[in-house]
């Protein structure tokens, strides 16, 4: 989404010769970009300083876009540039996930769990998405109560060649639920309740379907 974002602002600014409105929300969030005039000095010296986490410093960016979405009066409205770069992104996860469905087509009977920032605090973005993932499959649509953190550790702690089983999954799922609150926050989502893949926050437009429970599914 950042990538689509960024592309804008250079297009915008070669057709119309300033910055978009979308581009404040930017300088707010990096105000060491200064100005789009700057914007590509900025990104080769965010590149050359942080040459192992440049990727995932742009992909924060992506806020501007998804806060200012979020605030539009009208979420669907292709007009309004941050719901565009948005609804843009929320295009291509879809074809993935359109791509994964009809590869493995038994898959449309199981569930569909989705993983990562914007579907967890982007609304318009979420529901683009799981409105029409909710079309394609029988399945339930809903969001990982785990973040990826913890699958990592699970499979870490798996001996290999064995897959990590229930035990040691309950095991960790155990020794998170021990920690202070404040540090459970940084592997779950408050949001979304054990043994669930959704609740009721997920979907602000009551798209998809929510589920009791499962650890199975297809993770886009």
């Amino acid at each position: 989404m950042a990538v689509g974002m960024f592309r804008f602002f250079g297009r915008y600014y070669d057709e119309h010769n300033c910055a978009p409105p979308l581009f404040a929300r930017l300088l707010q969030l990096q105000p060491e970009i200064q100005s789009i005039e700057n914007l590509q000095r900025w990104f080769d010296a965010l590149t050359m300083v942080h040459k192992n986490t440049w990727r995932i410093r742009l992909a924060r960016l992506a806020a501007a876009a998804t806060l200012d979405a979020d605030e539009a009066k009208d979420p669907s409205d292709k007009t309004n540039d941050a719901v565009r770069v948005v609804l843009n992104s929320a295009g291509d996860m879809l074809g993935s996930i359109r791509i994964a469905l009809n590869k493995w087509p038994e898959a449309k009977s199981l569930p569909i769990v989705l993983q990562g920032g914007n579907f967890e605090y982007s609304r318009v973005y979420r529901n683009a998405v799981v409105t029409e993932v909710a079309k394609l499959t029988s399945g339930e649509v809903g969001l990982a109560r785990n973040r990826p953190a913890v699958g990592a550790m699970i499979m870490a702690c798996a001996p290999p060649p064995d897959a990590p089983g229930v035990e040691l999954h309950e095991r960790i799922q155990k020794a998170i639920e021990e920690l202070p609150e404040h540090e459970q926050a940084l592997v779950v989502r408050s949001t979304v309740k054990r043994g669930s893949v959704a609740t009721p926050h997920f979907i602000s437009q009551g798209a998809g379907r929510s589920s009791d429970a499962t650890s199975r599914g297809t993770q886009s």
